[in-house]
C-alpha cells in the first residue's frame, strides 16, 4: 500500500473507503525524491476489476505538480500582495479584517489626497 509523508492519520483509510466504493481515487500528495526533498503530486488510482466483479489489480499514474503549485503561489501573491514592497493590498487587508472582525463594517472613501481610507466600525 501507499506511504506517503505529511497526511493525517485518516487519510489512508478514507483513501481505501472511497477506491473500494468507486474503484477509482485521484487526489493531491506529498512524496519525496532521491534526495529527500518533497514535492506535490497529483495521483490516479484506477481498480482493475476482473470478471468476477472482485478488484484484481489496480494502477497508478502520477504527475509532479511543482510548477503548478509554483505559479499558484505567485498568483496569490500577485494579488495580494504590492510586487514592490511585498506589503498586503487593500483587498488583502478587506478579506483579513472581515475574517477576524465579523461584526465589523468596513466602508471605504478615497479622497484626491490619498489613495484610500478605511473607516472601521462597529455599528
Amino acid at each position: 500500500m501507499l506511504k506517503f509523508d505529511r497526511k493525517d492519520p485518516e487519510f489512508y483509510p478514507r483513501m481505501r473507503e472511497i477506491l473500494l466504493r468507486d474503484n477509482y481515487w485521484q487526489g493531491e500528495l506529498w512524496n519525496h525524491r532521491k534526495n529527500g526533498e518533497f514535492y506535490p503530486e497529483w495521483m490516479t488510482i484506477t481498480a482493475v476489476v476482473g470478471k468476477d466483479g472482485r478488484i484484481t489489480n489496480y494502477i497508478c499514474a502520477f504527475f509532479d505538480i511543482t510548477e503548478r503549485k509554483q505559479a499558484e503561489d505567485k498568483i496569490h501573491n500577485l494579488a495580494f500582495y504590492d510586487p514592490l514592497t511585498q506589503l498586503p493590498t487593500a483587498v488583502c487587508c478587506l478579506i483579513v479584517c472581515t475574517r477576524r472582525l465579523p461584526a465589523v463594517r468596513v466602508t471605504t472613501t478615497v479622497p484626491r489626497c490619498c489613495s484610500s481610507i478605511w473607516i472601521i466600525s462597529r455599528y
